[in-house]
């Protein structure tokens, strides 16, 4: 199920996956981004309901947020450089830093504010 949810979230948002070789590219427009590292070595229950709310939060931010998976084989350098050691975690950051990371399923309004905090400005989230 949650290779599922997994793949509906990228299908939804068109969010692109991302290795080690393509991450700083990624990054590299600057701007708010959002890293999503499901933790497909640890195979954690909650990593499905994560990708709902990383789906959520990239169709309610819209083009004022980009989001990435990162690909199994790039989670462990992922994880040290960003320093997000428990999965699954969303890495949120401002041109290129992170601002959060929000590790396992936490309150809506955690990730509505980090995400605020990324795009330096208090703007509500669309709906």
């Amino acid at each position: 199920m949650t290779s599922a949810l997994i793949e509906m979230m990228q299908r939804d948002t068109g969010c692109p996956r991302v290795d080690g070789a393509a991450l700083d590219d990624f990054l590299r427009p600057g701007g708010a981004t959002a890293l999503f590292i499901a933790g497909w070595h640890a195979k954690r229950p909650e990593t499905g309901d994560v990708a709902v709310i990383f789906r959520e939060m990239l169709l309610d931010f819209g083009t004022d947020l980009r989001g990435a998976l990162v690909a199994k084989e790039a989670e462990p350098m992922v994880q040290q450089r960003f320093k997000a050691p428990v999965v699954p975690c969303v890495v949120i950051l401002r041109d290129g830093e992170p601002v959060a990371r929000l590790s396992g399923i936490r309150d809506w309004s955690d990730y509505v504010g980090a995400v605020r905090t990324a795009m330096g400005a208090p703007d509500p989230v669309r709906h």
